[in-house]
């Protein structure tokens, strides 16, 4: 399971649109893996990113833009990328 930073945000703020799963994100993680991620994405918890990358997320978030998550570390984990109303989710060797 991948360790998931907690989201204290009820709702979802983030419209995912089409989602679009990679071949590797779905041989290597489970579908509740999946959604897990996709929900915490969904509500604002953007994992580990920092600096310029979260500060650029507050603003796309309030303004449009495309919004960048990162979930687990190194080859197991998982990179999620919402933009133009498709969210693409990738693994982190395939980002």
């Amino acid at each position: 399971m991948i360790n998931l930073s907690n989201s204290s945000k009820p709702e979802v703020l983030v419209e995912l649109g089409q989602i679009v799963i990679s071949a590797g994100a779905n041989k290597e993680f489970a579908l509740a893996e999946l959604f897990e991620v996709l929900q915490c994405h969904a509500n604002c918890d953007w994992g580990t990113i920092h600096g310029q990358e979260l500060d650029w997320n507050e603003f796309a978030a309030k303004w449009g833009g495309e919004l960048l998550s990162r979930y687990g570390k190194f080859d197991r984990g998982l990179v999620v990328i919402t933009d133009n109303n498709i969210t693409n989710v990738y693994t982190n060797n395939e980002y």
